[in-house]
Parts: structure tokens; sequence; C-alpha cells
């Protein structure tokens, strides 16, 4: 049900996010005006990576939670064996 309140994954376009970790993958897509990162962990053991290049300070809300902020991210992100989240980011704070 996720995927579907989220076009962007859709119809938008996607880059491959570089997190510097071989077992997970980050995924950037694009459309019309919005944003979404998702972030998987592909792994049973934990994994720490670096997402303040990628986000670059930008406010995110965490899809996965039922009333989610808009909130700014540590640089780091800890994920647990088997982990993901997916991010909407900000539209205000993505333009600038």
């Amino acid at each position: 049900r996720l995927r579907k309140s989220c076009p962007e994954i859709s119809y938008g376009d996607w880059e491959i996010v570089d997190v510097a970790s071989d077992n997970v993958l980050a995924m950037r897509y694009r459309w019309n005006g919005k944003n979404l990162i998702v972030i998987h962990n592909f792994s049973p053991e934990e994994a720490r990576i670096n997402v303040g290049d990628v986000l670059k300070q930008q406010e995110v809300k965490n899809l996965l939670l039922d009333e989610a902020e808009f909130e700014t991210l540590p640089d780091d992100l800890q994920l647990t064996g088997y982990d993901y989240r997916w991010y909407q980011l900000n539209a205000l704070s993505d333009a600038q």
C-alpha cells in the first residue's frame, strides 16, 4: 500500500545513491516536485551509512511511521539487519 501512495517510484526518474556499503541499496526518486529516498539493508548484519552528503541537511519524513513529522537526520544512519527506511524529502528544503 505504501508503494502505491508514492507515484514517484512508478513514474519518476531515479538514481542509485552511493552510501559506501556493499550491503545497502539507496535510491532516490524524483517526480512532479516530489522526492523520495528508499534505503534497504540486504544483510543480516547491522550497517552504518553516511547520508550527510546525500541529504545535505534536508528535512525528511519517515514514511514507515504513522504520524511522522519532518526532521533532519544525523549524518550517520544506523540500520539493523534487513532494515529499510523510506523518506519523503521536504519540497521546501529540497529547493534550497
